[in-house]
């Protein structure tokens, strides 16, 4: 059965999308819980507009991020830890602490978008990879001194 799907379904498809997938999938899943229609001139209208809708928030969005990229280029995040001999860190600096010390500045960003492969363990200088969309990524640099 062909159908158009209202949004997007992991392993079939994008929304404004025909797809054809089995009758019983279309009439026991998708249609009552209106995640597609029947490919009527209608539907195709209304999933074009919403799809129209999607591409303008999607270009949008990565710009806010491109905008970002570029202010995080600029910042550079201070953390203050105590630390012993060798300038090994008491502890560590996570993504979390790196977020938190952003939002003291007035820059909000999610600690999962941070890219910690291990937690910062030494004084010093590091740059930290942030991913802020699925194309566009920042370089921040954290500079870890001693208390």
């Amino acid at each position: 059965m062909e159908l158009i799907l209202r949004v997007d379904i992991p392993k079939l498809g994008k929304a404004g999308t025909i797809v054809n997938v089995a009758e019983g999938y279309a009439r026991n899943y998708l249609l009552p819980k209106k995640l597609a229609d029947k490919p009527t001139q209608d539907a195709k209208d209304q999933i074009e507009a919403i799809v129209r809708r999607r591409r303008i928030e999607e270009a949008k969005e990565l710009e806010a991020c491109q905008e970002m990229a570029k202010r995080l280029e600029d910042i550079t995040v201070k953390l203050a830890r105590k630390a012993g001999e060798d300038e090994k860190l008491f502890g560590s600096v996570t993504a979390k602490d790196i977020s938190d010390e952003l939002e003291a500045q007035n820059v909000v960003l999610d600690s999962k978008k941070i890219q910690l492969e291990t937690p910062i363990k030494q004084l010093g200088l590091t740059n930290v990879e942030v991913k802020l969309h699925p194309e566009v990524t920042a370089s921040l640099k954290v500079w870890v001194v001693s208390e």
